[in-house]
């Protein structure tokens, strides 16, 4: 390999790892002929996994001298795998390259691709990855077991750990010979891949898809105003005193979120809901401690807001709903904080969860941390998250707040130390929102 291109693999391997840390997420596609093919474990039925190409890493792998750079064709899937190797900056390394398609693209390694990681002069085997999304983001990360005789894994879902060492009996050798279906099938007992893989026509994500879309065509006829709302009359006001707004009216990140819900409320009641009932402070949350602040910052304002209001749409259809009913605090992977809930840092991983297991609905956030003097935690904001599956499979994260619609990375990158509380609404695909009326309302049934 000439010196040029050798520090070119350098520069791309030390690429390698960042593309793993970049946003989004995805599934496995489905099959164009929709064949369900395979049967990890007997419990359930699955669709392809990614194309598989042990064979050609078979070949690679046994082979004395590596390919600097080769493309292979696998007709089964009418696609190509590329291998090629790299020198990287961690001395006595070479990392052996699978991946699809002519380039590998920095950003989006691309699921079905593995990098098999060696010694470079024993060509003992350190480490396999193994990308389970387009850009990288859900992955395997394999290693020996203390024995040597066995290997373990640990699984990464949207960049955060989620399973680690999970036993597999094979040998990390074996491993890199072998097809994912087979590690899939040896590792049934403990890993649940429904929940990786999911098939995507098993998820009602179609109200959610649709309110998030009619919603963003609708923003640019919001306006924002500090304190903002509609009241139950339709009518702009300040939600502190009530008094009417004058000049161009709007919405603050409260009002917003009651707009959402009021939309989907509207077509079923023919009411919109009370910003007096909505204001009305809860007692199942704060302390005695706390309660003394209450008038004066008023800490609790977005967790309260946040609860009234999917409570009472929850009502219009179970009238006895109480409040456990729309909290989200039972989540397999993700501990909750009584009254806090989750770091924003995990708002991908959360919506992957939420997405594949609560499937239909959307969440209210109350953005909150600790603040002033005292210190006391205050929920200061509020926004909307709107998670699903499209129909390739890909994991879409979509945040509207005060009248706009954020990048979930930029939300994250605006709220480091906060925390976010969820509460659950079930999407509807009958949306007639507040001071926009919409003919014919969407997807009327």
């Amino acid at each position: 390999m000439s010196k040029i291109l050798s520090r070119y693999m350098v520069i791309l391997s030390s690429l390698l790892f960042l593309c793993v840390g970049l946003s989004g997420g995805s599934l496995f596609a489905l099959p164009a002929d929709g064949k369900l093919i395979h049967d990890w474990g007997g419990s359930y039925r699955r669709y392809l996994p990614p194309p598989e190409h042990d064979a050609v890493r078979r070949e690679v792998l046994d082979a004395e001298l590596l390919p600097a750079d080769e493309l292979r064709r696998l007709p089964a899937y009418d696609l190509s795998v590329r291998f090629f190797s790299l020198i990287p900056e961690e001395p006595g390394q070479r990392w052996l390259c699978f991946t699809f398609g002519d380039e590998w693209n920095l950003e989006r390694p691309g699921r079905g691709s593995w990098v098999i990681k060696r010694d470079r002069f024993t060509k003992e085997l350190l480490s396999i990855r193994i990308f389970l999304s387009e850009d990288g983001k859900n992955y395997l990360d394999l290693t020996s077991a203390p024995s040597g005789e066995a290997s373990q894994f640990s699984i990464y879902l949207q960049g955060r750990l989620f399973q680690r060492q999970v036993p597999l009996s094979l040998s990390l050798s074996d491993v890199a010979h072998s097809s994912f279906e087979k590690i899939a099938q040896l590792s049934s007992a403990y890993v649940d891949w429904s929940f990786y893989f999911p098939a995507p026509e098993s998820l009602p994500s179609g109200p959610v898809k649709e309110l998030s879309s009619v919603v963003r065509t609708l923003l640019p006829r919001l306006h924002y105003s500090d304190d903002g709302v509609l009241d139950e009359n339709g009518n702009y006001i300040f939600i502190g005193d009530s008094s009417p707004q004058t000049g161009e009216k709007g919405l603050n990140c409260s009002g917003f979120v009651k707009w959402i819900v009021d939309g989907i409320a509207y077509p079923r009641t023919g009411k919109l809901f009370s910003v007096a009932a909505l204001k009305r402070r809860r007692d199942d949350r704060g302390n005695r401690w706390s309660s003394g602040l209450e008038s004066e910052r008023d800490p609790y304002f977005g967790l309260d807001w946040t609860r009234n209001l999917a409570l009472a749409y929850r009502r219009i259809s179970f009238p006895d709903a109480q409040v456990d009913q729309v909290n989200v605090e039972d989540l397999a992977f993700h501990p909750y904080r009584e009254d806090v809930g989750y770091p924003v840092s995990w708002l991908n991983s959360l919506a992957w969860e939420l997405a594949v297991r609560e499937a239909g609905y959307f969440y209210l956030l109350a953005v909150n941390e600790q603040k002033g003097n005292p210190p006391l935690r205050e929920y200061f904001h509020t926004a909307a998250l709107f998670p699903y599956l499209d129909d390739k499979g890909d994991l879409q994260v979509i945040i509207f707040e005060s009248g706009e619609e954020t990048p979930v990375e930029q939300f994250i990158a605006r709220y480091p130390i906060a925390y976010v509380h969820l509460v659950r609404v079930a999407a509807e695909r009958r949306f007639d929102p507040p001071a926009i009326r919409l003919e014919p309302t969407l997807r009327r049934p």
